[in-house]
């Protein structure tokens, strides 16, 4: 029937913006676990066992007292990903509000007066 069909399509909606929510949260998650674990390396690089020095005993969870030691400790390097986040909302947002037109076209300009406005919706975001 007709209500099956509906509510199956909300269904479908509703699932694919979960699925869209899920990996955009689970890349903000993995920048973030690359940033830790690549300060993480340069740490050892630069400064040897970092883990060691601290405590013989400790395993990677002493590497937030050597975080906590160094003043330039790199966390913007953890915070970026948040910060690509809110400066790509914004610019969305302000692109939304962007995609705007006449109020009645004509039929013959209807197609490239649509085509325009999302092209400056786009083009807005982008920049």
């Amino acid at each position: 029937t007709i209500a099956d069909n509906v509510g199956d399509n909300v269904g479908d909606v509703a699932g694919m913006g979960a699925d869209l929510f899920e990996s955009f949260a689970g890349s903000i998650i993995a920048s973030i676990q690359l940033a830790e674990e690549g300060l993480h390396f340069f740490a050892t690089l630069e400064y040897g066992d970092v883990d060691s020095q601290y405590a013989p005993e400790c395993t990677s969870h002493c590497y937030g007292e050597y975080i906590n030691d160094h003043p330039t400790d790199g966390r913007h390097f953890i915070a970026l990903p948040f910060w690509i986040v809110g400066f790509g909302t914004i610019a969305s947002i302000i692109g939304l509000f962007l995609v705007r037109t006449n109020k009645n076209p004509s039929q013959d300009q209807l197609q490239s007066v649509l085509l325009w406005t999302i092209r400056r919706g786009i083009i807005t975001a982008t920049v």
